[in-house]
């Protein structure tokens, strides 16, 4: 004679396995499932070979946010393309503080910031794989122009890498 199931026992497993998955995603996903993110996006005309989804954001050298997605924009009008990055940016990594030590939102605070010279730039995170990488410099000497092309993302100005206009002056020497 068979033994009946014990739906109890059952049961109980089921709610150990969920306890134990919803843990291990807290767990190794280190958080960054319940993590607050805020979506920008950068603008590149040059080659941004090397860099990937899951780059790191960097400001002065700290991880403030990822790569979230690379798409390539074409224009049929004109013939262009321009590369649109876009990336998720964490508020607590991430903090704009005024001189009265009031603590800004971000958001709020990035148009204000990019008027006193912000801007992101493609910088190489090793020398021997070729993967890039962003990082926030302060350039309040450049100009900058926004594309808007993504209505509702706040967009940040890009300048060129180094290495970029490095290739651009030596394209311009004559070697004659």
């Amino acid at each position: 004679m068979a033994k009946k199931v014990n739906r109890k026992m059952i049961g109980g497993f089921v709610i150990g396995a969920v306890a134990i998955l919803a843990v291990s995603i807290v767990i190794f996903g280190s958080g960054n499932f319940f993590r607050e993110r805020i979506q920008f996006v950068l603008y590149f005309d040059d080659t941004i070979r090397g860099l990937n989804v899951g780059a790191p954001v960097l400001s002065h050298g700290v991880k403030a946010g990822t790569v979230n997605q690379i798409v390539i924009r074409s224009f049929m009008d004109d013939l262009t393309s321009v590369v649109a990055v876009f990336i998720e940016i964490y508020p607590e990594t991430f903090d704009v503080v005024t001189q009265s030590d009031d603590h800004l939102d971000p958001v709020d605070s990035v148009p204000q910031l990019i008027e006193q010279g912000l801007r992101a730039q493609l910088v190489s995170q090793s020398m021997v794989t070729g993967q890039l990488s962003i990082e926030f410099v302060m350039r309040p000497d450049t100009d900058y122009e926004l594309k808007n092309l993504d209505e509702g993302i706040t967009e940040i100005p890009t300048v060129p890498s180094a290495l970029s206009e490095l290739s651009r002056q030596l394209q311009q020497i004559n070697i004659e």
